[in-house]
């Protein structure tokens, strides 16, 4: 099978309405621990599209897919798999979704919702008071950067051995010092050098890529190098770890939780929004008020409470939806589709995280 593997949510694929799509997402394990397990994952999900009319060429696609070693060698921990008649789209994920096999007119975007939201693109910054190093990218890859000029990046470099060839000063009055001596001379050179550095990344990183900076380096750095940053990009919260030690995998990990924090208190902030605004009119939980609010382009950002499924019909051109326990139709989708379309802000959440106790919910622009 022919298939273009993705790392990056958005896709002209997702806005197409008006053919046949197969979409599959289950939990997988890499080859060398449970090839079988995945295989017969696959296999189930052909067997539920055999089910559909003209579902024959996709159908011959995957099974292309059973034995192909080259794929399941990419396998992470959860597998997504989006077909139209004219491309197949695959993500590895490095986290599980849940498993789904449908059929239906439009792409299920979902569980790559979910998993997006959590993947924000940073940049960050490994400094002590002899080198600096940047990284760029999520808790699911890191890319460190090139420097992109000849300028010095070491200490040595940069301030010079002797102290007449110091050529970027700071004031002495920038650090606490009790007397003249080896540690006041070797605390006043790392501002130098900070205050170096964090003009270096904001001309030749932060602008260029107006991503959020996060500082990794020790306590008494994080806090030296905040006093004397000019980047508005610094985040408010960093890695407090030395930056030559940590390991690659420690830094994921460290992103990992640092942006877990910052999720929640994201989504706890939007949650106190939504039940202000609620009751001055510019938030619901109704779905007639959340499907106007879409075909009008009124939503802000939409809520919806992730594992979870509405089945009935949508019809955009007459503006009206339909409830229908029969359906195998799941209108969240199309609600989902309607936002990303309008390029609103949508958010699928647990059920402890949603603003009410319904499957929908938006804030209104207006």
């Amino acid at each position: 099978m022919n298939y273009q593997v993705e790392s990056t949510f958005i896709h002209p694929l997702f806005e197409e309405t008006d053919n046949l799509f197969v979409s599959i997402t289950f939990e997988t394990s890499p080859i060398s621990q449970n090839l079988s397990k995945n295989q017969i994952k696959l296999k189930n999900a052909i067997s539920i599209i055999k089910e559909y009319e003209n579902t024959a060429s996709f159908v011959n696609q995957l099974e292309s897919l059973i034995d192909d070693l080259s794929f399941w060698n990419q396998v992470k921990q959860g597998l997504v798999l989006l077909m139209s008649p004219t491309k197949n789209l695959v993500y590895f994920l490095s986290k599980p979704v849940p498993t789904m096999t449908i059929v239906d007119q439009c792409p299920y975007v979902i569980p790559l919702v979910r998993y997006f939201q959590q993947l924000k693109e940073v940049q960050l910054l490994l400094v002590n008071r002899r080198m600096f190093k940047v990284y760029r990218g999520t808790t699911d890859y890191l890319t460190l950067e090139e420097y992109p000029t000849k300028d010095p990046v070491l200490a040595e470099d940069v301030l010079g051995k002797d102290e007449s060839q110091r050529y970027f000063g700071i004031s002495q009055s920038s650090v606490h010092h009790g007397g003249s001596n080896k540690s006041d001379e070797e605390a006043i050179d790392t501002m130098r050098y900070f205050k170096y550095v964090d003009k270096y990344v904001l001309e030749n990183y932060s602008k260029q890529s107006n991503l959020p900076l996060i500082l990794v380096a020790l306590p008494q750095y994080n806090a030296d190098f905040r006093k004397i940053s000019e980047n508005p990009n610094l985040y408010e919260d960093g890695i407090k770890m030395d930056a030559i030690t940590i390991t690659e995998s420690t830094l994921k990990q460290e992103l990992e939780d640092l942006m877990i924090r910052h999720y929640r208190y994201e989504f706890f902030q939007l949650r106190d929004k939504f039940r202000t605004n609620q009751a001055n009119g510019l938030a619901s939980d109704f779905l007639d008020d959340i499907f106007n609010g879409l075909f009008d382009n009124r939503i802000e950002t939409l809520f919806i409470q992730n594992n979870s499924q509405l089945l009935g019909s949508i019809n955009p051109s007459t503006r009206t939806f339909q409830l229908d326990p029969n359906s195998i139709h799941d209108i969240l989708l199309d609600a989902t589709n309607l936002a990303l379309s309008a390029k609103t802000r949508v958010l699928i959440l647990d059920e402890d995280e949603m603003p009410t106790n319904h499957k929908l919910a938006a804030i209104m622009r207006y």
